[in-house]
Formats: C-alpha cells, sequence, structure tokens
C-alpha cells in the first residue's frame, strides 16, 4: 500500500513541475511578445520539401524554399513549433 502512495506521489510531483515549467514558458514568451527589450519572441526558419522516389532515392526541392514561423521557447507555444525544433529539421518530406 505504501508503495503504491509513493508512486503516486512521484507522478503527481512530475506533473506539477511539467506544468510549472510549461506555464512560466509561457509567460516568459508573454512577457517577450509584449516587450521588446527582453528579445525577439518569434523567428522564421528555411524549409524544403521533399520526396521519395520509386528507386528510393531522397529528391529534395531546393529550388523551392519555404519559411516557417517558430517560437524562441522551449515548448510549442501559440501555435508555432519552438525554433530549436524546428531548426533541426529543415527537411520535410511531402510522401
Amino acid at each position: 500500500m505504501e508503495r503504491a502512495m509513493t508512486g503516486r506521489r512521484i507522478w503527481l510531483v512530475a506533473v506539477v513541475i511539467m506544468a510549472a515549467a510549461y506555464g512560466c514558458d509561457y509567460l516568459w514568451l508573454r512577457y517577450r511578445m509584449a516587450t521588446s527589450k527582453a528579445g525577439e519572441a518569434f523567428g522564421r526558419v528555411t524549409f524544403f520539401d521533399s520526396t521519395t522516389m520509386k528507386n528510393g532515392k531522397v529528391e529534395v526541392f531546393y529550388d523551392q524554399p519555404l519559411t516557417e514561423v517558430c517560437v524562441h521557447s522551449i515548448f510549442p507555444q501559440v501555435g508555432d513549433r519552438p525554433c530549436w525544433y524546428a531548426s533541426s529539421r529543415t527537411v520535410k518530406s511531402i510522401d
């Protein structure tokens, strides 16, 4: 019985920590959106489409660059992906 309570406490603490981190990240982003002194809240990432051909090779369309708006935060906020995540995936498959 005591182990079950300990497991529940661990899960509760983990959920509270994640909720607090997400909330702080959101508040920091809103602050940066409201004031220009805190730094840029949004960024841009250029990415390219790609497709897999019948022979298994991937063709990247470098002549058609696309731009995505990203947010400088840890978690996805206000409908945009974080810039650290978006910049690590600059080729998107359109299969």
